[in-house]
């Protein structure tokens, strides 16, 4: 008997003409639609393309939206995240769905992401670990060329035994590093994930934020708590070190003005330290 359609989990923040787009995409399948920017209009979209419409009680990042959003979900049904800055037509979702169940430890699986001047960002990133940063540091790039990997979270369809099994995401990531710690929890539990490059999606990138240097702080503050999750104070030194000596050296030979000033931008996380940037700026803001 063929397995259920995905129900499609959007977690949204505002950026209507994007989410639209998504919405237009997956037309025809279960959608549930978190808001975590909580706008009339937002309501109004979700009706408009029949999603079930979720409003949080605060913006919750993207684990607390996945999580809220999965306890409105019909239950045994395998679920695609879709960032609302991203777009896969039906025939493509139910393609990576055949994908997922063909292998029974397969907890993920994502299409190739194709970014709107028709160039292919990754999809597939090497597994975090103290050690990495230090290998664009001595110039050998991955050290562990087909190693470990996890899967891009724009466009990533989760089995629902996997989900089952491994448990919910970790809200203590509010933006970035959700989906590779959820991914590192199902690899040690024995499942696999897998990129289905024969199907692709649509990814503008950045669609959630214009924000820079906030996105900087997530992304950096986020990858702390990932290594201090996993590797320890003593993993993080190393990882910080690294990084801290990688953007040195960008920020000095960065072969062009942006390069250098965004390196410039990490040097200065990575002596205050990224985490607590954004603990900071939450303070700040109350």
């Amino acid at each position: 008997m063929p397995s259920p359609r995905p129900v499609v989990l959007v977690v949204a923040y505002g950026h209507l003409d994007l989410l639209a787009e998504a919405l237009n995409g997956v037309a025809g399948l279960d959608v549930v639609l978190v808001d975590n920017a909580r706008t009339d209009a937002t309501r109004e979209l979700a009706g408009t393309h029949g999603a079930v419409y979720v409003l949080p009680s605060h913006n919750l990042g993207f684990a607390g939206g996945v999580n809220l959003g999965l306890q409105h979900a019909p239950a045994g049904r395998d679920v695609l995240l879709l960032n609302p800055d991203a777009v896969i037509d039906v025939e493509s979702v139910l393609r990576l769905q055949r994908t997922l169940q063909a292998a029974p430890r397969l907890a993920a699986a994502a299409p190739r992401l194709r970014r709107p001047d028709g160039t292919f960002e990754p999809t597939r990133w090497p597994l975090p670990a103290p050690t990495l940063p230090w290998r664009g540091v001595v110039g050998v790039g991955s050290l562990r060329p087909g190693g470990a990997s996890f899967l891009s979270g724009a466009v990533l369809l989760l089995r629902r035994e996997a989900l089952d099994d491994v448990g919910p995401f970790d809200e203590r990531f509010f933006l970035y590093a959700e989906e590779c710690d959820w991914q590192m929890r199902a690899l040690a539990r024995g499942w696999t994930c897998q990129e289905d490059t024969t199907v692709v999606a649509e990814h503008v990138g950045a669609g959630t934020s214009s924000d820079g240097s906030l996105r900087d702080r997530h992304f950096h503050g986020s990858a702390e708590l990932l290594i201090r999750k996993w590797y320890g104070p003593g993993g993080w030194a190393v990882f910080r070190a690294g990084s801290l000596v990688s953007a040195l050296r960008r920020a000095t030979t960065g072969r062009t003005p942006d390069q250098r000033r965004l390196a410039a931008r990490a040097v200065r996380l990575y002596v205050r330290g990224p985490a607590r940037s954004l603990t900071q700026d939450a303070s700040t803001s109350e």
